[in-house]
């Protein structure tokens, strides 16, 4: 699997980006989106990506909701 963007926040100290080339060309974008520091301070402003998708999906053509419980 190679996702456009993988976006996550835990490691605090590790706020930012960076990007990935792959072999073939593929490019990914890592994003720590950790908004607390070590003293659990929230000092980093969050992230806002935009993200082209490549297919469309009209609600219509959503699969049917599972009932869970």
């Amino acid at each position: 699997m190679k996702p456009k963007v993988h976006a996550f926040g835990h490691i605090h100290e590790g706020y930012g980006t960076k990007e990935h080339y792959w072999e073939d060309g593929c490019r990914t974008l890592f994003i720590n989106a950790s908004t607390c520091n070590l003293g659990y301070q929230g000092i980093h402003k969050p992230w806002v990506v935009d993200v082209e998708a490549s297919v469309a999906i009209k609600a219509s053509d959503a699969p049917p909701k599972q009932k869970y419980g």
